[in-house]
């Protein structure tokens, strides 16, 4: 079957500018098309430049005003538009693991699958992306998103916010506070979770990639309290609370690429409420979980029960996302996701307060 691999959208936006103008300028990607931007059931005029976006508005738009418009935009994104602030030998350079050379993709856009972070600018964004003008760019919007997506033939998508409505084909994600930016996962994706203290934490898979259930299933039921007690340590060390109603890790191709950039300690693997980590775990220490008991029960120092063997398996895990600096820390969530300190002679003021923290 030949399925398209185009999308279709329509971003109802509602904002309120911080300076008085008749034109503002959003960031949307390339190789999406606009079709028409509309306030009030009226046309605006618009202009595209590569992955700007100037809308004008026909009149002044006041400090502290509301317009509402809606931008209908359809095309295959384009991947050249992201991480243009990268330095050439971070691009151009090779990504290996284990000896295997990885390629590098910043978009996934098929008919079966569809990946697009923040970085893709697959809706759109106010202000400009990377412009060596000035540092404003690097600033976040926090805003409230209602997320619409309808799907081909049976495929799940994944978004931040709660599941609020799977009606007539239409998945409908609501985060209850404001977030910097989302993210859009489209797959042959299955789901489990655990509640426990106020958060659920689920797993988005692709269906027969549930290895991770081998080996751990004496302790299956331990795994709310492990949660707890691992995020009450983050939350005591970091002085800071996790604000979130869920926490997500979903599976994601290998070739998904990220650069660590100096002004934030978030990465395109780390997304409010949620971790992208990369198919059968490939390159991430700990995954493993049969193995890891292997290696355990080899060790003739070792003196565990069956049962504390597994939960200790289980606990270096969940140590990649307690623990500051790794691709996977939980520091974004409860900082570089929820506050933004800018100013436009300290570009990395934001990196430096968090530091502080």
């Amino acid at each position: 079957m030949n399925l398209p691999s185009s999308i279709r959208a329509e971003a109802e936006m509602e904002a309120t500018p911080q300076t008085a103008d008749r034109s503002f300028v959003f960031c949307l990607n390339p190789g999406l098309t606009v079709q028409e931007i509309t306030m009030d059931g009226h046309p605006l005029a618009f202009e595209r430049n590569h992955q700007l976006l100037l809308i004008d508005f026909g009149r002044q738009i006041a400090v502290g005003d509301t317009v509402s418009f809606s931008v209908r935009y359809a095309g295959k994104l384009d991947a050249a538009a992201c991480y243009l602030d990268a330095a050439d030998r971070m691009y151009y350079g090779q990504r290996s693991t284990r000896m295997i050379h990885i390629p590098k993709r910043y978009i996934f856009q098929y008919a079966d699958y569809c990946l697009f972070t923040p970085e893709a600018y697959w809706y759109p964004r106010p202000g400009t992306s990377f412009t060596q003008r000035h540092t404003a760019w690097q600033q976040s919007c926090f805003s409230y998103y209602d997320i619409r997506i309808k799907p081909l033939h049976d495929l799940y998508p994944v978004s931040q916010g709660a599941l609020v409505d799977t009606s007539g084909g239409w998945y409908r994600y609501m985060p209850e506070v404001q977030l910097p930016s989302v993210t859009l996962g489209i797959g042959n994706y299955e789901y489990i979770s655990v509640d426990t203290a106020g958060v659920t934490y689920g797993v988005y898979y692709l269906k027969g990639h549930d290895f991770f259930k081998q080996g751990v299933d004496s302790v299956v039921h331990l795994l709310p309290e492990i949660l707890a007690e691992r995020l009450e340590m983050f939350e005591r060390n970091n002085q800071l609370p996790y604000r979130y109603h869920r926490f997500s890790i979903m599976e994601v191709p290998v070739p998904l690429t990220s650069y660590r950039r100096s002004w934030t300690n978030a990465s395109e693997l780390t997304q409010p409420e949620m971790a992208l980590m990369p198919e059968m775990g490939f390159g991430i220490n700990n995954v493993d979980f049969v193995s890891m008991l292997k290696a355990r029960e080899r060790n003739p120092r070792n003196q565990e029960s069956p049962i504390e063997r597994q939960r200790q398996v289980l606990l270096n895990f969940f140590n990649q996302f307690v623990n500051a600096g790794g691709n996977y820390s939980l520091t974004p969530q409860v900082f570089d996701f929820v506050f933004n300190v800018y100013s436009p002679t300290v570009p990395l003021a934001n990196r430096l307060t968090s530091i502080y923290f």
